[in-house]
């Protein structure tokens, strides 16, 4: 959260920044496991919302709805940013606690103490806590088996307990309709037959693009418009070379721009065969207009709360 990068970004921004970074010390322990992590950022955005919106006339928490509601006199910006890096902080500890170090750190250089912990709502510290506190609460038992604990499982977190077995065996196809797990050689000889490991082709919607098209639509109609307006100047292949070449320009005009150059970029690095690329963006793009209500009806204080029983359902 230090240095000139994150100078006039919001808050909000800069937890974005540690929230990256935690999440990828989770994928150099544990590979990259991308289901695991969109639960556990959701977690982190779900939480930090939720404590922005006590501070807020009309908005209402995902859990709390307008019970940790602050009377006018609170809703100062200083206020909000305690709240919001409280709720950040508490939510990353739950679902990245190899990081506390790391967590710890960023909180003091934004001028927190991370050693506090307050369930008082009259502070925003309290508020932070709270929000988070109650996200975690409905989201501990949601089916991804974070804490170990489902019947079935192996004791690993987030291990499999649903007894899933393929019907393909790795050596001959049975099904040609359903899946089969693929054995591997790795470098050293050893034989490996991966689980859940998407075989190499026929193709598949690429969820690359499905999440960019979705992101570049919401974020269309949170803002009112598709303009972005960036220019990114980098050095080309210095994220996988170890000396980047020259200098160049991405124009990067509209959101929805952006997210066609992520589509791309699978078909570039061979993962995907452009059709995969075409279908996800435009499911991206209609699952984001398809949820729009839902998440503005928080915004302006109609979102339904929803209970423990909704979450096994939907």
């Amino acid at each position: 959260m230090k240095g000139e990068s994150s100078e006039g970004l919001s808050l909000a921004y800069r937890w974005l920044d540690v929230a990256q970074e935690a999440t990828a010390r989770e994928v150099d322990r544990n590979a990259p496991r991308p289901t695991v992590i969109a639960r556990t950022l959701a977690i982190w955005a779900t939480s930090m919302y939720d404590a922005w919106a006590a501070y807020d006339e009309k908005a209402v928490g995902s859990r709390l709805g307008a019970g940790l509601r602050r009377p006018g006199s609170e809703r100062t910006l200083a206020n909000k940013k305690k709240a919001i890096s409280y709720a950040a902080c508490h939510a990353l500890l739950y679902v990245y606690p190899e990081d506390k170090a790391y967590l710890d750190e960023q909180m003091r250089a934004a001028g927190y103490d991370p050693a506090v912990v307050s369930d008082d709502p009259a502070l925003p510290e309290g508020i932070g806590h709270l929000a988070a506190a109650a996200v975690i609460a409905y989201r501990r038992h949601d089916g991804a088996n974070q804490h170990r604990d489902e019947a079935g499982g192996d004791g690993t977190a987030y291990g499999d307990y649903t007894f899933y077995r393929p019907v393909n065996p790795p050596d001959r196809i049975i099904d040609p309709d359903r899946w089969q797990p693929i054995t591997f050689t790795l470098d050293n000889g050893t034989k490996v037959t991966p689980g859940f490991l998407t075989p190499p082709f026929p193709g598949y919607t690429s969820g690359h693009a499905t999440v960019s098209g979705a992101c570049a639509k919401m974020l269309e109609l949170f803002t009112g418009s598709d303009d972005y307006g960036f220019l990114e100047r980098r050095r080309h292949c210095e994220l996988t070379e170890t000396k980047g070449g020259d200098l160049v320009d991405l124009d990067l005009p509209t959101f929805s721009s952006v997210a066609e150059m992520a589509a791309l970029s699978r078909a570039l690095g061979g993962y995907h065969i452009p059709v995969d690329n075409t279908v996800g963006l435009k499911a991206g793009r209609e699952l984001a207009v398809w949820s729009w209500p839902k998440y503005q009806a928080y915004f302006d204080g109609t979102g339904v709360i929803r209970d423990d029983r909704d979450s096994k359902s939907d």
